[in-house]
């Protein structure tokens, strides 16, 4: 039951992550294009 819950939580935490570092790269493409177009 703990080993369950605790593998949740780092499912949780690790698509958490995933969706942060997708996040930062979509930003910075955006300010790559931003920086390009100026």
């Amino acid at each position: 039951m703990l080993v369950q819950w605790h593998f949740a939580r780092i499912k949780t935490s690790e698509a958490r992550s995933m969706a942060f570092y997708k996040g930062l790269s979509e930003k910075s493409k955006v300010h790559g294009d931003d920086f390009k177009n100026r």
